[in-house]
Formats: structure tokens, sequence, C-alpha cells
């Protein structure tokens, strides 16, 4: 709910080995944020809802636009 903007990156396919078969398909976004007086700027992994499954990186900043540069160089 702290997501100013988000941005997609493209498909993930994760495969699971253990006794889960199948595969799941996750898509990759760059969120920026602001929470906790900080902005931020992330890539995570999402599901079909748009639910984060697991966070890739993360990096604070104490100003917006340094924030926003890191949101836009994200891949």
């Amino acid at each position: 709910e702290a997501r100013v903007k988000e941005r997609y990156l493209g498909q993930h396919f994760d495969v699971w080995f253990g006794d889960e078969p199948g595969e799941t398909e996750l898509a990759r976004i760059a969120i920026l944020s602001f929470l906790g007086g900080r902005w931020h700027a992330a890539a995570c992994l999402v599901d079909g809802e748009g639910m984060a499954v697991d966070l890739l990186w993360k990096r604070s900043f104490d100003q917006q636009d340094e924030a926003e540069v890191a949101f836009e160089r994200a891949v």
C-alpha cells in the first residue's frame, strides 16, 4: 500500500523441483514507495494479483528524486 509507482519488467517462471509439480507464473516489477519517512526503490516478484512474492533488491533514499532515478534504472 506504500507503492507510489510500479513498472513491469518482464515475466518470471518459477519451476518447482520439490514435491509440488508444475510451474508458477510470476512477473518482475520495479516499485517506487514512500514508507517510514523514506523513499524506496525496489524490484520484486509478484503473483497474478500483484501481491509481492519475493524481494529481489531494495535501496532506500532520503530524497524522492534519487529514488526515482533508481526506479527508472531498474531492469
